[in-house]
């Protein structure tokens, strides 16, 4: 059996989030797409290698990416065409990077 983790409930930190999800037993982690330190749809090409690489080189796996589209989300108050341009990204992301799974 398998076992993932909410990045955030270990670290705000993606570093330390790994480095404490692959000591406790984890095999996998879902990171939200915007934390205080990271904007992983911001990433270039070469940092989501870089990111990749960093998850591998502690056996670990991403199983996805968090999108938190805001209080108003996509009804009739939020700025929608804004909303889809960030899920959007995050859905690229999450692809770019090996998820399979996107959170809305």
């Amino acid at each position: 059996m398998r076992f993932s983790a909410l990045a955030s409930n270990l670290s705000t930190d993606p570093r330390e989030a790994i480095a404490r999800a692959r000591s406790i037993g984890f095999e996998g982690l879902l990171f939200d797409s915007r934390s205080p330190s990271l904007d992983l749809a911001e990433l270039s090409q070469t940092g989501r290698r870089e990111f990749r690489h960093l998850l591998s080189s502690h056996h670990l796996t991403i199983v996805g990416v968090r999108v938190d589209l805001g209080a108003s989300g996509l009804s009739a108050k939020a700025d929608v065409d804004r909303a889809l341009a960030r899920l959007d990204a995050v859905l690229n992301v999450t692809a770019d990077l090996g998820g399979t799974v996107t959170c809305i």
